[in-house]
């Protein structure tokens, strides 16, 4: 229900993959309030709490448990956003504090884009799920040649976490050659196809497909079919702002 901001980087304090490259505004979706037969959970009771707990008590242990710096929350109550609120802070070592304007790192998040990029390159029969990635993506080792598109965004190609090796530094920004050298030597996990285990290595290669597939960068394609086709205008990549 309306537009959700988004910043995208080519650098993440977590992850500098093609993927990781997006900065949220608010945390989307926010907290569920109960069941409709709650009484705190009826549409505009003031009393914004769970069971007895305030949301502020609840987010406040869930970020000391999680060790989580700041955070911000919506809470939707369709078609109204009758709360957006931050806690904490948003810049550890400036003790900048977060804000319902604060932008925030989305890491995993952006895979959705890139799924989304993908099927919008398989609709316009530019790109088939079946594509091998040797097919679409040079330079890439023998081994990972007959991946297929299908396998890298199921999660299935066995392939390992380039963020997880030794030699990854997460504060500087990698080439495709670069980050394929990281892992070159590794083994595969599993045959793809056979089995799913969550890579970063997957969504990275898909970056890379929907560049070769599309003949754009990847924050140019996703600009123009995402962000300004659904009018997201609080939407951008960080080159933008």
């Amino acid at each position: 229900s309306g537009d959700a901001d988004f910043r995208f980087s080519r650098s993440a304090p977590n992850a500098v993959s093609l993927m990781n490259k997006l900065l949220v505004f608010c945390l989307l979706g926010g907290i569920m309030l109960g069941s409709a037969t709650s009484a705190t959970a009826e549409r505009g009771n003031p009393r914004v709490e769970f069971e007895g707990e305030t949301i502020d008590a609840m987010v406040a242990d869930f970020m000391e448990e999680q060790r989580i710096p700041g955070m911000t929350l919506a809470i939707v109550q369709a078609p109204y956003i009758p709360r957006v609120v931050g806690y904490g802070v948003s810049d550890v070592e400036k003790q900048l504090l977060a804000s319902p304007k604060t932008l925030w790192n989305v890491g995993q998040m952006t895979q959705a884009y890139t799924a989304v990029a993908i099927m919008q390159l398989v609709e316009a029969g530019k790109l088939s799920l079946d594509d091998t990635v040797g097919k679409r993506v040079a330079g890439l080792p023998a081994e990972w040649q007959a991946i297929t598109v299908r396998q890298l965004m199921a999660h299935a190609s066995g392939l390992p976490d380039y963020t997880k090796q030794t030699g990854f530094d997460p504060t500087r920004e990698y080439a495709p050659a670069e980050v394929v050298a990281l892992i070159a030597d590794a083994p595969i996990a599993f045959n793809p196809g056979t089995a799913v285990a969550n890579s970063a290595t997957d969504f990275y290669l898909l970056g890379l497909v929907v560049e070769a597939a599309s003949g754009m960068s990847y924050e140019a394609f996703v600009t123009e079919n995402q962000i300004k086709r659904l009018g997201l205008k609080n939407t951008m990549f960080a080159a933008d702002l």
